[in-house]
């Protein structure tokens, strides 16, 4: 992110709970220190550790060459230096010794390993699908459970505990990416591109809306591309196997087939695409725009902040919507695997069973005991999850009697529901599954109940036994939180 990430934009980052990084690879020292000091102007005065990290980013191969930037960076004493793209060795000798907290950016499974012997705090895997340079071949869908893998046992190797995290970097734009990195493995993400469509990016106008207006990534003509035709008519000495992700234009059309160009054409061009790049003459069709394949995510140009915020909640409910489903196809595969059912049984009233559970919950909805008792057999049988969790109910509980007394008479001297909705429901034989929204008040305080899961057993057309499963764990702490309260008047 260098070139986008100044002070601005890394302590909008830390306001919103991430590690916003300054990208100061090219910056002087002096630079450094002018900005470092500005984004911490930029924090609240009473921000916590959590809203207030802030990083520097730096690049191997330009520490080796100018020591100088490193040393600055060292001075400001960030949360953390990033390091990427050649030789880690010396530099993060350096940082380590100031007790410093060591970031290093990989493209294979053996530069993590390299990154687990230098040091490193956090690993973050870069895959192919990233904007800016990177040298992965693997996209992050594979690379990232690799990479895992791979530090975990290169951190057991070395007597290293806890395990190195790892971080996933590359096209993330949306949070349903965030929840799938995470299912993968990873501990965080990184996210570069959707940043630079932020009023705090230091990329002008004119350049954030070249990110708005361009095409998904996903179309059959892709909007960007990798290529090292700009890195050769800039000059700067990229090691072997970077290149980066560009937003497709004329320029690139005519010009990436060709490289490596001749050294009269770097020359020739030098000046057009620095002209094209600036904010007085810009052209997007010659203009170098770095950017990743979550491009097509960006909509608008909006505070990094918000950018943040949503992502981060974005990712959270598709988690806690996955969560849910988990537990039902984990049921699902428990039933098919353990329940046995002659052939003439299959197909006795399919139907009813899943209309029976169905009247139970509007029975209930409404008030209604006496409607749903009548439903139920003498020896039913109800496991209800709640009193390990410190909820004044719950428990096992055998035949109606002792359902009414543990368990329905409880809820409701503590509870009015409001709405009992099934969103999702399911049948395998003498098994029935229902996820619900339960809307209810709770000693005087409304509360969503949006992930609640049961398995109701079904013999004989009878509703049998109920598996009351437990909510997640934010709607369980709400719900507590409310009971907490005494009951109103």
């Amino acid at each position: 992110m260098a070139g986008a990430a100044g002070s601005e934009l890394a302590a909008a980052v830390a306001r919103a709970g991430g590690l916003g990084f300054l990208g100061a690879a090219a910056w002087t020292p002096e630079q450094l220190a002018s900005e470092w000091t500005k984004a911490q102007g930029l924090l609240a005065d009473d921000a916590d550790s959590a809203h207030s990290a802030i990083g520097i980013g730096l690049l191997n191969f330009i520490n080796n060459t100018r020591p100088e930037i490193l040393l600055a960076a060292i001075d400001c004493r960030p949360r953390a230096i990033w390091l990427s793209f050649g030789e880690y060795a010396g530099a993060a000798t350096r940082i380590k010794e100031a007790g410093i907290k060591l970031v290093c950016q990989v493209q294979s499974l053996e530069q993590a390993v390299e990154a687990v012997e230098r040091g490193a705090d956090v690993i973050v895997v870069q895959g192919s699908e990233s904007g800016g340079h990177g040298a992965s071949h693997a996209a992050l869908f594979c690379l990232v459970p690799e990479a895992v893998d791979v530090v975990a046992e290169a951190c057991a190797e070395r007597g290293i505990s806890p395990v190195i995290p790892v971080a996933a970097a590359g096209g993330i734009a949306d949070g349903r990416q965030i929840a799938a990195a995470l299912a993968l493995g990873a501990t965080g993400v990184v996210v570069g591109t959707r940043l630079v469509a932020t009023p705090e990016s230091t990329y002008h106008d004119k350049y954030k809306e070249l990110y708005v207006q361009a095409a998904s990534d996903a179309h059959a003509q892709p909007s960007t591309l990798r290529t090292t035709v700009y890195d050769e008519i800039d000059g700067r000495p990229w090691p072997k196997g970077v290149d980066g992700r560009y937003i497709r234009n004329t320029f690139t059309e005519q010009h990436a087939p060709l490289t490596p160009l001749p050294q009269q054409e770097r020359d020739r061009f030098r000046d057009v695409i620095k002209a094209a790049n600036s904010a007085a003459a810009f052209d997007g069709n010659i203009a170098s725009s770095l950017a990743g394949q979550g491009l097509g995510f960006i909509a608008k140009v909006e505070p990094a902040e918000q950018v943040i915020t949503r992502l981060v909640n974005d990712a959270r409910a598709q988690l806690a919507s996955l969560r849910s489903y988990v537990k039902i196809v984990n049921l699902l595969l428990a039933a098919r695997c353990s329940t046995v059912v002659p052939r003439e049984q299959t197909d006795l009233h399919m139907e009813s069973p899943q209309d029976k559970v169905v009247s139970i919950y509007k029975s209930f909805e409404a008030g209604n005991l006496e409607g749903v008792l009548s439903r139920l057999p003498d020896d039913f049988v109800a496991h209800v999850y709640g009193k390990d969790a410190g909820l004044p109910w719950g428990g096992e509980f055998h035949g109606k009697d002792e359902l009414v007394q543990g368990f329905l008479a409880p809820l409701a001297q503590h509870t009015k529901t409001n709405s009992l909705q099934v969103t999702h429901l399911a049948q395998t034989t003498g098994r029935v599954f229902t996820e619900l929204k339960w809307d209810a008040v709770c000693h005087g305080i409304p509360l969503v109940i949006d992930h609640e899961v049961h398995m109701w057993e079904i013999r004989s057309n009878e509703v049998v036994v109920l598996h009351h499963y437990a909510h997640p764990d934010k709607e369980l702490a709400s719900l507590l939180q409310a009971l907490s309260n005494p009951m109103p008047a």
